[in-house]
C-alpha cells in the first residue's frame, strides 16, 4: 500500500534508477503505481505467471532448436550489469544463433533502450533523429 515501494520494486530492472532524466523518474512513478493498483493489471499478472509455470517449460525445451533454425541476422544489445538476464543468457543465445551478434553496453541494466537510448541507435545503425 506504499506507493514509494511500488517504485522501488523497479530498481532492478536499471543499472541506476536514479540516474534516469526525472522526466522518466516521474513517468515510471506514476506508471508503476497505475498499474500496481489496476485490476486489469494484476490479471494480466497473473496470466502471464500461469503461463510461465505451464506453457514456457515446454517452449523453453524448443528453444534451442528455434534459435539455431534462424538465418536472418539478429543483434542482441545487452545491458553489463542487467540483473533480469543476465550477461550469460545473451552469450548463450548467441553460441546458438549462428547469425546473432552481441553487443553489451557498460554500466547499463536490464532497460538498455531506455537507459542508453543513444548508444542502442548507434548499434543498430541508426542515428537521433531517423
Amino acid at each position: 500500500a506504499d506507493p514509494q515501494a511500488a517504485y522501488e520494486s523497479l530498481r532492478p530492472f536499471y543499472a541506476d534508477l536514479d540516474a534516469l532524466p526525472e522526466a522518466d523518474r516521474k513517468f515510471l512513478y506514476q506508471r508503476v503505481n497505475e498499474r500496481v493498483w489496476s485490476d486489469d493489471q494484476r490479471r494480466a499478472f497473473l496470466s502471464i505467471l500461469r503461463q510461465l509455470v505451464w506453457v514456457q517449460p515446454g517452449q523453453q525445451r524448443k528453444l534451442e532448436a528455434r534459435l539455431a533454425a534462424l538465418t536472418v541476422p539478429t543483434r542482441a544489445v545487452w545491458g553489463e550489469r542487467d540483473a533480469v538476464n543476465d550477461i550469460e543468457s545473451g552469450r548463450a543465445m548467441i553460441a546458438i544463433q549462428k547469425n546473432a551478434t552481441l553487443t553489451v553496453l557498460p554500466g547499463v541494466g536490464h532497460n538498455v533502450q531506455q537507459e542508453a537510448p543513444g548508444e542502442v541507435l548507434k548499434v543498430v545503425g541508426l542515428k537521433v533523429g531517423d
